[in-house]
């Protein structure tokens, strides 16, 4: 606190009560190709119908991608997804489908830069949110209660989507009537139908309705939000956006109206005049409808892992997302590699890779177990050819059952393994493997394109590839623990990395509260009695034997202390799992005494 210069009393607090805070292990993140959703944009998906309603179902196109995502989350529910697509995808829009690389809005976020190459007249009154054909189902339908002789509220009751909304047309909203003081015609009633049932499964369906939004850019609602029916339709649509604005005697702003009109997207003021109304020629019950169409996916591109702010790549910051495990899915040796540096360079998660698929299956067939043996070593040594402890790389692709075609499909195994860290860590703790019958056993397995044998799972584990194998009667099981780390190191085993991730992150969290205090015997002393509880709790809840923590004058000397360093030291023994048990039967004769033997 200051000096005081004249007498008083002042109060003042000193918190003591820091403590390490608890960390997330649970959360993944993962890249792929889907039919729909936000593009290039990390999105938290907590289940498969999540999945499902945010992403759509799987396609032959992208199944190999979909089902790694849907299985790790029948184990977790924390899923940090980015939807991958490229330069030449495409929104369905209408009228007139798309125009060039405009018609490319891959997330909200770039709606407002989307909207500039948009004006009154231009191509794309409409679009779909995301790009991918599933957008050509898409049909989007209004009605303003119509302009000239022929309209009267009676034909608006004809249109036959009339009975969705709860205001007739044409109407003035309560906001244009207070302005003006007279009825400016600005209401709107707008819908989204399923053309083609992609969507629903039934064709003709209303998706969503926006009911008496306004064709005025500053209207308001009684509660003060906007009601201008672009910008509802653009905040609030789960599937289109709003671009330019119908114009002309085909796309609804009447030129056979009163003289001075407002078009649509204009100011309401107390200067008076009408909005502009479906004209006569074109029927007075039909309302418009532009159907969407030239939406385009791009299943297939090369998803990028490193070096881009797309696909995995969202993942590499450390700072925006906080995850612990990437997952590979059907990654190609390059993309796993690139996952392999992202891990590398965050240090606070693991990713989770399989071989390639062909390093198991051949036009749909498993190889021969000598066969897929060796080409997933190959893959291991030659084509991936990465050491890490950061890296998880399992044996292979499952067989499993698809509901969505009702047909069974080949997909990589690292999904499960994510999944099955997961579950670990919420059943027991972090720093346990997740190996073996009693935490690892995978889920939703009808047959397994490589099951080791005893003498492939020995090869197989020299090269730090954790066989996954069903036994039977046993159920199908993750058979090993080792990361990608070639050297012989405690870190070579994924609880002992995993341990240390929890415990680096937690107390370095902490740790960022010491950044500017003074470097003295007060602030070291605070920040040990910070860590070591937390350590003692850790050792007794299994994760480590022994530990020790060193912060005084003998590690922030006056040469660390005058570089404005501050150092601590905390020496861990992380607690073994158990990978080989032996069993000693030794047959005796019948005067032996045991207790003889034991000692």
């Amino acid at each position: 606190m200051a000096f005081q210069v004249s007498p008083g009393v002042v109060t003042k607090e000193v918190d003591l009560s820091s403590i390490i805070p608890a960390v997330s292990t649970t959360v993944a993140g993962y890249a792929a190709q889907f039919q729909w959703g936000p593009a290039d944009h990390l999105v938290t998906v907590d289940s498969e119908n999540n999945l499902v309603s945010l992403f759509g179902e799987p396609t032959d196109d992208n199944y190999k991608e979909w089902f790694p995502a849907a299985n790790f989350l029948g184990y977790g529910s924390n899923l940090r997804l980015a939807r991958y697509v490229g330069d030449t995808a495409r929104n369905a829009a209408g009228p007139g489908g798309v125009s060039g690389s405009d018609s490319l809005i891959r997330n909200e976020t770039l709606i407002d830069s989307a909207l500039t190459a948009f004006s009154a007249g231009q191509t794309g009154h409409f679009h779909a949110r995301y790009p991918g054909n599933r957008g050509n189902s898409l049909k989007v339908v209004w009605h303003d209660g119509g302009n000239g002789s022929g309209y009267s509220a009676g034909n608006y009751n004809l249109w036959q989507y009339a009975n969705q909304f709860d205001v007739n047309m044409p109407f003035t909203t309560g906001w244009a009537a207070g302005v003006d003081g007279e009825g400016v015609n600005d209401g709107v009633n707008i819908a989204v139908i399923d053309e083609d049932g992609l969507f629903s499964g039934v064709k003709g369906t209303v998706l969503e309705t926006f009911d008496a939004v306004s064709k005025a850019s500053n209207a308001l609602n009684s509660d003060g939000t906007n009601n201008f029916y672009r910008t509802v339709i653009n905040e609030s649509s789960r599937y289109i956006y709003a671009t330019a604005h119908p114009e002309g005697g085909t796309y609804g702003q009447g030129t056979t109206g009163e003289a001075g009109n407002l078009t649509w997207g204009s100011v309401v003021s107390a200067a008076g005049g009408s909005f502009d109304r479906l004209n006569a020629a074109s029927g007075n019950t039909a309302g418009y409808a532009v159907s969407l169409a030239g939406g385009t996916g791009e299943f297939g591109s090369t998803i990028p892992a490193t070096g881009s702010s797309q696909g995995w790549g969202l993942l590499s910051d450390t700072d925006a997302e906080d995850i612990s495990i990437i997952i590979g899915g059907p990654a190609n040796s390059t993309q796993a590699g690139g996952i392999v540096d992202i891990a590398d360079a965050r240090k606070d998660c693991v990713a989770f890779l399989s071989p390639e698929e062909t390093d198991c299956i051949s036009n749909g067939v498993p190889l021969t177990q000598a066969a897929a043996e060796s080409a997933v070593l190959d893959y291991r040594n030659t084509q991936l050819n990465k050491s890490s402890s950061y890296a998880f790389l399992d044996s292979g692709w499952k067989y499993q059952y698809d509901r969505y075609s009702d047909s069974y499909r080949w997909v990589p195994l690292n999904g499960d393994v994510a999944g099955i860290a997961v579950r670990s860590d919420e059943n027991s703790e972090t720093w346990f493997s997740p190996a073996g019958f009693n935490r690892g056993q995978v889920r939703g397995v009808v047959k397994l394109a490589f099951n080791p044998s005893k003498a492939n799972r020995d090869n197989l584990y020299k090269d730090q590839v954790n066989p996954v194998v069903s036994f039977p009667g046993e159920g199908t099981v993750l058979f090993g623990d080792k990361t990608l780390l070639a050297k012989p190191s405690a870190f070579d085993r994924l609880n002992v990395r995993r341990l240390f991730i929890v415990l680096e992150k937690a107390i370095a969290t902490a740790a960022k509260y010491q950044l500017f205090e003074q470097n003295d015997t007060f602030t070291r002393s605070h920040f040990k009695t910070m860590v070591e509880p937390f350590l003692r709790d850790v050792k007794a809840r299994r994760g480590i034997t022994e530990f020790k923590v060193v912060c005084d004058s003998s590690n922030n000397t006056s040469a660390v202390i005058d570089r404005n360093e501050f150092v601590a030291d905390i020496f861990i023994k992380p607690t073994k799992s158990i990978n080989f048990i032996t069993l000693s039967f030794v047959a005796t004769s019948q005067g032996v005494d045991f207790s003889e033997i034991g000692s």
